[in-house]
Protein backbone atom coordinates (compact mmCIF):
# COMPACT_ATOMS: atom_id res chain seq x y z
CA UNK A 1 0.00 0.00 0.00
CA UNK A 2 1.47 3.32 -0.98
CA UNK A 3 2.30 5.42 2.33
CA UNK A 4 1.83 9.05 2.47
CA UNK A 5 3.28 12.07 4.81
CA UNK A 6 1.08 13.20 7.19
CA UNK A 7 -1.01 16.57 6.70
CA UNK A 8 -0.15 19.05 8.90
CA UNK A 9 -3.17 20.29 9.04
CA UNK A 10 -4.87 17.39 11.12
CA UNK A 11 -1.97 18.63 13.72
CA UNK A 12 -3.86 21.26 14.68
CA UNK A 13 -7.49 19.51 15.06
CA UNK A 14 -8.55 17.90 18.12
CA UNK A 15 -11.04 15.98 16.98
CA UNK A 16 -12.60 14.92 13.21
CA UNK A 17 -15.24 17.89 13.50
CA UNK A 18 -12.77 20.45 13.90
CA UNK A 19 -11.22 18.85 10.35
CA UNK A 20 -14.17 18.87 9.41
CA UNK A 21 -14.11 23.15 9.72
CA UNK A 22 -10.94 23.46 7.94
CA UNK A 23 -11.80 22.03 4.78
CA UNK A 24 -15.08 24.19 5.08
CA UNK A 25 -13.16 26.91 5.20
CA UNK A 26 -10.44 26.19 2.48
CA UNK A 27 -13.83 25.58 0.93
CA UNK A 28 -15.60 28.91 1.13
CA UNK A 29 -11.89 30.43 -0.10
CA UNK A 30 -12.23 28.71 -2.93
CA UNK A 31 -15.63 29.70 -3.65
CA UNK A 32 -14.78 33.13 -2.65
CA UNK A 33 -11.62 33.29 -5.11
CA UNK A 34 -14.10 31.69 -8.24
CA UNK A 35 -16.79 34.25 -7.48
CA UNK A 36 -14.17 37.13 -7.80
CA UNK A 37 -12.91 35.96 -10.64
CA UNK A 38 -16.78 35.70 -12.28
CA UNK A 39 -16.92 39.46 -10.87
CA UNK A 40 -13.98 40.74 -13.29
CA UNK A 41 -16.08 38.56 -16.21
CA UNK A 42 -19.04 40.43 -15.10
CA UNK A 43 -17.33 43.61 -15.86
CA UNK A 44 -15.60 43.16 -18.51
CA UNK A 45 -18.37 41.52 -20.85
CA UNK A 46 -21.74 41.36 -18.48
CA UNK A 47 -23.31 38.89 -16.30
CA UNK A 48 -24.93 36.73 -18.92
CA UNK A 49 -21.62 36.13 -21.22
CA UNK A 50 -20.04 35.58 -17.76
CA UNK A 51 -22.91 32.68 -17.40
CA UNK A 52 -22.30 31.84 -19.85
CA UNK A 53 -18.96 31.24 -20.30
CA UNK A 54 -18.82 28.91 -17.21
CA UNK A 55 -21.23 27.02 -19.03
CA UNK A 56 -18.56 26.53 -21.62
CA UNK A 57 -15.83 25.88 -19.38
CA UNK A 58 -17.91 23.17 -17.77
CA UNK A 59 -18.40 21.61 -21.00
CA UNK A 60 -14.80 21.11 -21.80
CA UNK A 61 -14.11 19.48 -18.55
CA UNK A 62 -11.14 18.41 -17.89
CA UNK A 63 -9.30 18.52 -21.17
CA UNK A 64 -10.86 20.65 -23.65
CA UNK A 65 -11.98 23.58 -21.08
CA UNK A 66 -9.33 25.84 -23.07
CA UNK A 67 -10.59 25.08 -26.64
CA UNK A 68 -14.20 25.30 -25.16
CA UNK A 69 -13.03 29.10 -24.10
CA UNK A 70 -12.03 29.61 -27.39
CA UNK A 71 -14.83 28.09 -28.96
CA UNK A 72 -16.86 30.78 -26.79
CA UNK A 73 -14.57 33.80 -27.81
CA UNK A 74 -15.49 33.24 -31.62
CA UNK A 75 -19.25 32.82 -30.71
CA UNK A 76 -19.10 36.30 -29.18
CA UNK A 77 -17.53 37.63 -32.28
CA UNK A 78 -20.71 37.48 -34.26
CA UNK A 79 -23.80 40.03 -33.64
CA UNK A 80 -25.83 39.46 -31.33
CA UNK A 81 -29.07 39.23 -33.62
CA UNK A 82 -27.58 36.10 -35.31
CA UNK A 83 -25.84 34.53 -32.29
CA UNK A 84 -29.83 34.31 -30.97
CA UNK A 85 -30.77 33.23 -34.23
CA UNK A 86 -28.19 30.92 -35.72
CA UNK A 87 -26.26 30.11 -32.50
CA UNK A 88 -26.33 25.88 -33.08
CA UNK A 89 -24.90 26.72 -36.91
CA UNK A 90 -22.41 28.85 -35.23
CA UNK A 91 -21.05 26.86 -32.50
CA UNK A 92 -20.73 23.70 -35.16
CA UNK A 93 -19.36 25.67 -37.69
CA UNK A 94 -16.53 27.51 -35.51
CA UNK A 95 -16.37 24.48 -33.49
CA UNK A 96 -14.55 23.00 -36.93
CA UNK A 97 -16.03 19.83 -35.98
CA UNK A 98 -18.98 19.35 -38.95
CA UNK A 99 -17.75 16.72 -41.13
CA UNK A 100 -16.63 17.43 -44.97
CA UNK A 101 -20.52 17.58 -46.52
CA UNK A 102 -18.82 15.41 -49.87
CA UNK A 103 -16.34 13.17 -48.23
CA UNK A 104 -17.69 12.37 -44.59
CA UNK A 105 -19.63 8.97 -43.33
CA UNK A 106 -21.91 10.54 -41.58
CA UNK A 107 -24.59 8.18 -39.99
CA UNK A 108 -28.32 8.42 -42.02
CA UNK A 109 -29.70 9.49 -38.47
CA UNK A 110 -28.15 12.46 -37.85
CA UNK A 111 -28.04 14.01 -42.11
CA UNK A 112 -31.17 15.75 -41.98
CA UNK A 113 -29.27 17.29 -38.57
CA UNK A 114 -25.66 18.04 -40.40
CA UNK A 115 -27.77 19.21 -43.97
CA UNK A 116 -29.58 21.76 -41.74
CA UNK A 117 -26.58 23.16 -39.97
CA UNK A 118 -24.42 23.29 -42.79
CA UNK A 119 -26.97 24.93 -44.66
CA UNK A 120 -27.33 28.10 -42.31
CA UNK A 121 -23.49 28.07 -41.40
CA UNK A 122 -22.38 28.62 -44.87
CA UNK A 123 -25.00 31.29 -44.97
CA UNK A 124 -23.15 33.19 -42.28
CA UNK A 125 -19.84 31.82 -41.19
CA UNK A 126 -16.77 34.71 -40.84
CA UNK A 127 -13.58 34.16 -42.59
CA UNK A 128 -11.76 31.71 -42.09
CA UNK A 129 -9.64 31.30 -38.66
CA UNK A 130 -7.52 28.27 -37.08
CA UNK A 131 -8.98 25.39 -36.38
CA UNK A 132 -9.64 24.43 -32.63
CA UNK A 133 -7.18 21.45 -31.80
CA UNK A 134 -9.44 19.60 -29.71
CA UNK A 135 -8.66 16.57 -27.46
CA UNK A 136 -9.79 13.55 -27.40
CA UNK A 137 -7.25 11.04 -26.74
CA UNK A 138 -7.35 9.80 -22.89
CA UNK A 139 -11.08 11.05 -23.25
CA UNK A 140 -14.20 8.52 -23.01
CA UNK A 141 -16.19 8.79 -25.88
CA UNK A 142 -19.35 9.86 -24.12
CA UNK A 143 -17.38 12.96 -23.01
CA UNK A 144 -16.60 14.18 -26.25
CA UNK A 145 -16.76 17.79 -27.67
CA UNK A 146 -19.61 16.53 -30.13
CA UNK A 147 -22.49 16.17 -27.32
CA UNK A 148 -20.59 18.55 -24.68
CA UNK A 149 -21.06 21.24 -28.39
CA UNK A 150 -25.33 19.45 -28.34
CA UNK A 151 -24.81 20.20 -24.54
CA UNK A 152 -24.23 23.94 -25.24
CA UNK A 153 -27.04 24.21 -28.05
CA UNK A 154 -29.38 22.77 -25.45
CA UNK A 155 -28.42 24.89 -22.95
CA UNK A 156 -28.78 27.88 -24.71
CA UNK A 157 -32.31 26.84 -26.25
CA UNK A 158 -33.92 25.73 -22.88
CA UNK A 159 -32.28 29.43 -21.19
CA UNK A 160 -31.78 31.90 -24.02
CA UNK A 161 -28.43 33.97 -24.31
CA UNK A 162 -29.78 35.77 -20.94
CA UNK A 163 -29.75 32.84 -18.53
CA UNK A 164 -28.53 34.69 -15.68
CA UNK A 165 -31.45 36.54 -14.31
CA UNK A 166 -33.80 32.68 -14.60
CA UNK A 167 -31.14 31.76 -12.48
CA UNK A 168 -30.97 34.09 -10.42
CA UNK A 169 -34.85 34.12 -9.75
CA UNK A 170 -34.86 30.12 -9.00
CA UNK A 171 -32.09 30.66 -6.50
CA UNK A 172 -33.88 33.47 -4.73
CA UNK A 173 -36.58 31.81 -4.26
CA UNK A 174 -35.74 28.83 -2.86
CA UNK A 175 -36.72 27.79 0.77
CA UNK A 176 -35.72 24.48 0.72
CA UNK A 177 -32.27 23.05 -0.03
CA UNK A 178 -33.58 19.72 -0.92
CA UNK A 179 -36.26 20.76 -3.28
CA UNK A 180 -33.96 23.32 -5.16
CA UNK A 181 -30.68 20.69 -5.23
CA UNK A 182 -33.15 18.07 -7.26
CA UNK A 183 -34.99 20.93 -9.30
CA UNK A 184 -31.58 22.70 -10.33
CA UNK A 185 -30.19 19.72 -11.25
CA UNK A 186 -32.96 18.44 -13.25
CA UNK A 187 -32.81 22.01 -14.94
CA UNK A 188 -29.03 22.14 -15.90
CA UNK A 189 -28.74 18.75 -16.83
CA UNK A 190 -28.88 18.32 -20.89
CA UNK A 191 -30.95 15.79 -23.15
CA UNK A 192 -30.24 15.76 -26.68
CA UNK A 193 -33.16 13.32 -28.29
CA UNK A 194 -30.09 12.85 -31.44
CA UNK A 195 -26.67 13.88 -29.29
CA UNK A 196 -27.64 11.22 -26.23
CA UNK A 197 -27.58 8.65 -29.02
CA UNK A 198 -23.88 9.57 -30.12
CA UNK A 199 -20.45 10.12 -30.07
CA UNK A 200 -19.48 11.93 -32.99
CA UNK A 201 -21.50 12.15 -36.80
CA UNK A 202 -20.98 8.19 -37.15
CA UNK A 203 -20.79 6.52 -34.15
CA UNK A 204 -24.01 5.41 -32.13
CA UNK A 205 -23.67 5.36 -28.52
CA UNK A 206 -24.37 1.84 -26.89
CA UNK A 207 -26.58 3.26 -24.99
CA UNK A 208 -28.60 6.32 -24.79
CA UNK A 209 -26.25 8.90 -22.49
CA UNK A 210 -27.24 12.38 -21.05
CA UNK A 211 -24.79 14.63 -23.12
CA UNK A 212 -24.47 16.90 -19.95
CA UNK A 213 -25.33 14.42 -16.85
CA UNK A 214 -25.16 14.90 -13.40
CA UNK A 215 -21.12 15.62 -12.87
CA UNK A 216 -20.70 18.24 -15.31
CA UNK A 217 -24.09 19.79 -14.09
CA UNK A 218 -22.27 19.88 -10.56
CA UNK A 219 -19.28 21.68 -11.61
CA UNK A 220 -21.30 23.72 -13.32
CA UNK A 221 -23.32 24.53 -10.08
CA UNK A 222 -20.87 24.38 -7.94
CA UNK A 223 -17.71 26.49 -10.43
CA UNK A 224 -20.12 28.69 -11.93
CA UNK A 225 -23.57 29.11 -11.86
CA UNK A 226 -23.24 30.01 -7.75
CA UNK A 227 -20.03 32.01 -7.96
CA UNK A 228 -21.65 34.36 -11.03
CA UNK A 229 -24.36 35.12 -8.59
CA UNK A 230 -22.53 35.60 -5.66
CA UNK A 231 -19.63 38.00 -7.92
CA UNK A 232 -22.48 39.66 -8.83
CA UNK A 233 -23.66 40.73 -5.60
CA UNK A 234 -20.01 42.26 -5.18
CA UNK A 235 -20.58 45.17 -7.46
CA UNK A 236 -22.00 48.37 -6.66
CA UNK A 237 -25.81 48.58 -5.96
CA UNK A 238 -25.84 51.07 -9.43
CA UNK A 239 -24.68 48.08 -11.21
CA UNK A 240 -26.82 45.59 -9.91
CA UNK A 241 -30.55 47.02 -11.15
CA UNK A 242 -32.74 44.77 -9.19
CA UNK A 243 -30.87 43.78 -7.24
CA UNK A 244 -30.07 46.61 -5.54
CA UNK A 245 -31.68 46.48 -2.53
CA UNK A 246 -30.90 42.96 -1.18
CA UNK A 247 -27.19 42.94 -2.03
CA UNK A 248 -26.21 40.93 1.12
CA UNK A 249 -29.11 38.82 1.47
CA UNK A 250 -28.61 37.47 -1.93
CA UNK A 251 -24.88 37.27 -1.47
CA UNK A 252 -25.65 35.06 1.91
CA UNK A 253 -28.12 32.87 -0.19
CA UNK A 254 -26.11 32.31 -2.55
CA UNK A 255 -22.65 31.12 -0.37
CA UNK A 256 -25.69 29.14 2.33
CA UNK A 257 -26.40 27.26 -0.69
CA UNK A 258 -22.94 26.55 -1.95
CA UNK A 259 -22.11 25.52 1.44
CA UNK A 260 -25.49 23.10 2.13
CA UNK A 261 -24.91 21.22 -1.40
CA UNK A 262 -23.95 17.71 -0.29
CA UNK A 263 -23.67 16.13 -4.22
CA UNK A 264 -19.42 16.13 -3.87
CA UNK A 265 -17.89 13.90 -5.91
CA UNK A 266 -15.62 11.47 -4.95
CA UNK A 267 -11.88 11.53 -6.94
CA UNK A 268 -7.90 11.08 -6.83
CA UNK A 269 -7.96 14.44 -5.06
CA UNK A 270 -10.04 13.64 -2.63
CA UNK A 271 -8.59 10.39 -2.15
CA UNK A 272 -5.31 11.65 -1.39
CA UNK A 273 -6.17 13.94 0.67
CA UNK A 274 -8.47 11.77 3.11
CA UNK A 275 -5.18 9.23 3.06
CA UNK A 276 -2.95 12.35 4.09
CA UNK A 277 -5.40 12.77 6.78
CA UNK A 278 -5.65 9.32 7.96
CA UNK A 279 -9.29 9.79 7.62
CA UNK A 280 -11.22 6.22 8.09
CA UNK A 281 -14.02 5.48 5.56
CA UNK A 282 -16.36 6.99 6.71
CA UNK A 283 -15.11 9.98 7.85
CA UNK A 284 -13.25 9.74 3.86
CA UNK A 285 -17.08 9.75 2.47
CA UNK A 286 -18.16 12.76 4.62
CA UNK A 287 -15.25 14.48 3.22
CA UNK A 288 -16.15 13.84 -0.51
CA UNK A 289 -19.90 13.98 0.29
CA UNK A 290 -19.89 17.41 1.24
CA UNK A 291 -19.76 20.03 -1.67
CA UNK A 292 -17.69 22.31 1.06
CA UNK A 293 -15.29 19.95 2.35
CA UNK A 294 -14.88 18.39 -1.28
CA UNK A 295 -13.76 21.67 -3.07
CA UNK A 296 -12.01 22.68 0.26
CA UNK A 297 -10.21 19.56 -0.06
CA UNK A 298 -9.36 20.19 -4.03
CA UNK A 299 -8.18 24.03 -2.37
CA UNK A 300 -5.79 22.05 0.20
CA UNK A 301 -4.09 20.00 -3.01
CA UNK A 302 -3.86 23.03 -5.41
CA UNK A 303 -2.64 25.51 -3.19
CA UNK A 304 -0.86 23.56 -0.78
CA UNK A 305 0.34 19.82 -1.45
CA UNK A 306 1.30 20.68 -5.26
CA UNK A 307 3.23 23.85 -4.41
CA UNK A 308 5.80 21.68 -2.52
CA UNK A 309 5.79 18.83 -5.08
CA UNK A 310 3.28 16.67 -1.81
CA UNK A 311 6.29 16.77 0.94
CA UNK A 312 4.28 17.95 3.70
CA UNK A 313 7.46 18.33 6.01
CA UNK A 314 7.69 21.94 3.59
CA UNK A 315 3.89 22.52 3.58
CA UNK A 316 2.71 26.24 4.80
CA UNK A 317 -0.60 25.44 5.15
CA UNK A 318 -0.20 26.15 9.02
CA UNK A 319 0.20 29.82 7.90
CA UNK A 320 -3.50 29.85 6.87
CA UNK A 321 -4.50 27.71 9.80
Amino acid sequence: MKEYYRCKIIDNCANFSMLKAHFIKLGEKRFKRFATNQTKDIISTGKNEALLKAFFCAAGYKKNQLNFLELFDRFNCYPNEIREKYFEAILWGESGLLPDPVAADIDKNLKDFFQNIWQQWWRIRQPTTNKINWIKTGIRPQNYPERRIAAICSFIQQFSLQPFNFFYDEINSASDIKIFEKRIYNLIQQNDPLWDNFYNFSIQTPQTTAVFGKNRANDFIINGLLPTLYGQTLLPKADNEKYSENLLTDRSKALNLWLSMNNGIKNKITIEIANRCHLNAEQAKIISKSNACNQGAIELYKEYCSPCLKNCTHCKVEKYL
